[in-house]
């Protein structure tokens, strides 16, 4: 399957919802995007395979099987990932974490998905259906395993897709041979990036992808390339990583983050240009409200710079090469870019809009 997601806009408020409304969150629950990239693959292998000789009952129960299959899956990928989808504002609005679909409701569509889809392709060839739960168990389980644990999880995240291609082929030929074979190497070797590829990785990939075997959102690396700030998602704790050797220390304890509601936690957090200090987001409450925060690396308490209200929040770019001032998206009202002073927390004018990056003159965008 492919790891192109579509993400719910906001929903509305339960007591205000319609029939559209409720319609529109299970769909969007179904992730739409790889729904039909994944049905359009299946019949690239199906036409490859008759050679457009085609039967179009065939083809369409493929074609719908597939689709409920793959709804199903990703039904059950969303409800696994309530968690991680609270923590991050990219999908904070799913209808899973919103409430517009209940849990209970969300399981109970995924198995009817599922069961659709088993009685559409068992109407072609047991084979073919075969491959269908692969697909589901490699995307739900295996994926969903590795993009926790692995920066190769995107190359666990080919095999769905993979096995969507073979599935159109054994929907005409019947059986599993080299061609089948062939045709799901070709499927995963074009989802390899080419350092996963060559096993090797530039120092900037480096810096990310060890961000990502920690668990870590939206980390900027210190200006030298020695560190790298992270959250923990486990914890919703900031922690801090030195590259070099090797080793991670956390510099906050959060508690029992999940009790809290997955609310209290560190976000986009950026080492100044000493690797003394650590600037982040901190979200404070249920309420949504944020304060951006600075923290000594080597003890002391965290100082508060500013603090947003309700539903406002801050993201941080980076510092100035003379670690006095930090790069902000302040969403104060409206979105806006400003540089903040890191001994008062003031801020200056903010810049317009079209403003190139180059001229703010942060190191460690």
């Amino acid at each position: 399957m492919s790891n192109t997601t579509t993400d719910a806009a906001a929903l509305p408020q339960a007591q205000d919802r319609t029939l559209g409304d409720t319609v529109r969150a299970y769909y969007v629950l179904t992730k739409p995007g790889i729904i039909y990239s994944n049905a359009m693959t299946a019949v690239s292998g199906y036409i490859f395979a008759s050679l457009w000789h085609v039967q179009y009952l065939t083809l369409m129960s493929l074609v719908g099987g597939t689709m409920l299959l793959i709804a199903s899956a990703c039904v059950l990928n969303n409800y696994i990932d309530r968690p991680l989808d609270r923590r991050m504002k990219r999908t904070q609005k799913r209808a899973l974490v919103t409430g517009a679909v209940s849990g209970r409701s969300a399981l109970l569509f995924a198995l009817g998905l599922g069961v659709l889809g088993f009685v559409v392709l068992r109407g072609i060839n047991a084979l073919t259906v075969v491959i269908g739960l692969l697909a589901v168990f490699s995307y739900v389980v295996l994926y969903g395993l590795a993009k926790r644990y692995s920066v190769h999880g995107t190359l666990v995240g080919t095999l769905p897709g993979a096995a969507s291609l073979v599935a159109g082929y054994t929907a005409v030929a019947g059986r599993l041979d080299l061609t089948a074979l062939l045709l799901c190497l070709v499927m995963v070797g074009s989802g390899i990036r080419p350092a996963e590829a060559a096993g090797t990785q530039t120092k900037q990939n480096r810096q990310i992808w060890v961000s990502a075997i920690e668990d870590a959102s939206e980390s900027i690396p210190s200006a030298d390339g020695r560190y790298v700030a992270f959250t923990d998602w486990n914890t919703g704790d900031l922690g801090i990583r030195d590259l070099k050797v090797g080793k991670s220390r956390r510099l906050t304890s959060n508690g029992d983050w999940e009790t809290s509601g997955y609310y209290d936690y560190a976000e986009s957090p950026a080492v100044s240009p000493d690797n003394r200090q650590i600037v982040y987001t901190w979200w404070i409450d249920k309420e949504r409200r944020a304060e951006l925060r600075v923290l000594p690396v080597n003890g002391g308490a965290a100082r508060t710079l500013q603090r947003s209200a309700t539903g406002d929040y801050y993201k941080v770019f980076g510092w100035t090469p003379d670690g006095k001032q930090i790069l902000v998206v302040r969403r104060l009202g409206e979105c806006q870019v400003a540089l903040v002073s890191v001994q008062d927390g003031s801020a200056g004018r903010p810049f317009p809009r079209d403003h190139p990056m180059e001229a703010y003159g942060v190191i460690n965008v």
